[in-house]
C-alpha cells in the first residue's frame, strides 16, 4: 500500500473538525521490520481412540518443548510403544526437552533399551527461529522419526528439514502413524505428530498494556459517511478480536426505480495485536476481514463473499495507521429465505436478482483507522 500523502492528511484533519470525529493519520513506516524472536516450539503427540470399530475422541498423549532461537541447539522429543505386546494399546514412553544433542542421544538409548522387544516410535525436533513480523512465526525445523525394537535395529523411517511460516499459536503436522486396529480393538487407531509455535515473550515487556482506538469509516456515494468505533486494552502480544455492526443498503431495481425488496449487506471484523519493543515503539498488526452478501430486506445476513486486508507497521505511541479495504469483488445472489412464506416471495422479475459487487460498491469506500498508545 502507498504511504499516506499530505493531501490525505489534510482531508482527514478536515473530517476530524467537520464530519466524523475520528483521528488524523500520521506518516508511518510502510512495513514493520522483521526481527528474530525466540519461539517456543512444542512437539505434540495426538492419539485418536477406537472402540469396537467406532472412532472416539482425539487426545494429547504427550508433548515436549524447546526454544528455537538464533544459535540455539535444543530439542523436543516424544516416544510411544506397545503395551504388553498389544499393538493397539499404545502408551507414551517419554517426552520432554533435551538441552543438547548428547543428552538427546542418552534419552534415545534409554528408551530403545527398555522396549522388551516391542516396537517403539521415537520423534525429535530441533530448529532455528527466522526473521518474522508480528503475528507470524518463521522457523527452520529439523525432525526425525526413529522406529525399532532395540538400539541395534532402530532406523530412521521419516524426517527432514522444513521451513515453516504460520500464525502464532497455530499447528503444523510433521508425521502420522497408522495403527490399523481390527474391529474388536479397544485402544489407539492412529497417532498424529505436530508442532505448535508461540513467541516467547520478553519478561521485561510481558506486562505492558496498550490502548487500541479503532475507527471504521464507510464512505457513501452521496459524500456522507457512517462511522463506528471500537476501543480495547490489550496485553503485550495478545490478539484482540473486533467486529462492527453490519451495514445494509437497498438494492435498486431497473431504471424505473422499482423496489426489489432486497438489501446488500456488509460486515467488517478482524484482529488487533501489539508488541512493545525496548526502544518504546510498538509493532502493530491490524488485520481485517469483510463479508458482503444480499438478502431479503430485513432478513438475517447469511453467507456471502469474503475479502479483507492487513497492515503491519512499527509505530510510536500515539501514532495512527490507516487500512483501506479494496472494492468488493464477485456477484451475490439474493437469499430470499423460505420460498413457501408469502412474505419471502420476491416478484417474479427479481427472483434471480444478482448484486454485482464491483458495480454496486464502486462509489463506496471502507477505511479502518487505528491509534495505539501505551497504557
Amino acid at each position: 500500500m502507498k504511504k499516506i500523502d499530505t493531501y490525505l492528511i489534510i482531508s482527514m484533519l478536515l473530517s476530524v473538525l467537520f464530519l466524523s470525529g475520528h483521528p488524523s493519520v500520521a506518516e508511518v513506516e510502510e512495513d514493520s521490520p522483521k526481527i528474530i524472536q525466540p519461539v517456543v516450539v512444542t512437539l505434540q503427540v495426538i492419539g485418536t481412540q477406537i472402540y469396537k470399530g467406532t472412532y472416539g475422541n482425539s487426545y494429547s498423549m504427550a508433548d515436549g518443548s524447546f526454544t528455537a532461537m538464533d544459535g540455539a541447539n535444543e530439542f523436543a522429543f516424544s516416544s510411544v510403544s506397545e503395551r504388553a505386546g498389544d499393538k493397539w494399546d499404545l502408551h507414551n514412553r517419554s517426552s520432554g526437552h533435551a538441552p543438547n544433542r548428547a543428552r538427546l542421544e542418552e534419552i534415545i538409548e534409554r528408551d530403545f533399551s527398555r522396549t522388551s522387544g516391542a516396537p517403539l516410535d521415537f520423534w525429535w525436533v530441533t530448529g532455528t527461529s527466522l526473521p518474522s513480523e508480528i503475528g507470524t512465526v518463521h522457523l527452520e525445523l529439523t525432525w526425525t522419526h526413529l522406529r525399532g525394537t532395540s538400539m541395534l535395529d532402530r532406523r530412521e523411517v521419516a524426517g527432514g528439514v522444513r521451513t515453516i511460516r504460520m500464525k502464532e499459536g497455530e499447528h503444523h503436522i510433521l508425521d502420522f502413524l497408522a495403527v490399523d486396529p481390527d474391529e474388536a480393538a479397544y485402544g489407539w487407531e492412529s497417532v498424529l505428530i505436530q508442532v505448535e509455535a508461540k513467541v516467547k515473550e520478553d519478561p521485561a515487556l510481558v506486562q505492558e498494556l496498550m490502548n487500541f482506538d479503532l475507527w471504521y469509516v464507510h464512505h457513501l456515494p452521496d459524500g456522507s459517511s457512517q462511522t463506528q468505533r471500537h476501543q480495547a486494552v490489550g496485553k503485550h502480544g495478545e490478539e484482540i478480536e473486533f467486529r462492527f455492526a453490519p451495514l445494509r443498503f437497498e438494492v435498486p431495481g431497473d431504471s424505473s426505480g422499482e423496489e426489489t425488496g432486497a438489501e446488500a449487506t456488509l460486515e467488517v471484523y478482524g484482529q488487533l495485536q501489539g508488541r512493545v519493543r525496548h526502544d518504546g515503539t510498538i509493532d502493530v498488526r491490524l488485520a481485517s476481514g469483510r463479508r458482503v452478501g444480499a438478502v431479503r430486506a430485513g432478513a438475517p445476513a447469511r453467507g456471502g463473499i469474503g475479502d479483507g486486508g492487513k497492515r503491519i507497521v512499527n509505530l510510536k505511541p500515539g501514532e495512527t495507521v490507516q487500512l483501506d479495504l479494496p472494492t468488493p469483488k464477485g456477484r451475490c445472489g439474493v437469499d430470499w429465505g423460505d420460498p413457501d412464506n408469502s412474505h419471502s416471495r420476491p416478484a417474479e422479475k427479481h427472483r434471480n436478482l444478482l448484486v454485482n459487487n464491483p458495480e454496486f460498491y464502486a462509489a463506496h469506500k471502507d477505511e479502518l483507522i487505528l491509534t495505539v498508545t501505551r497504557k
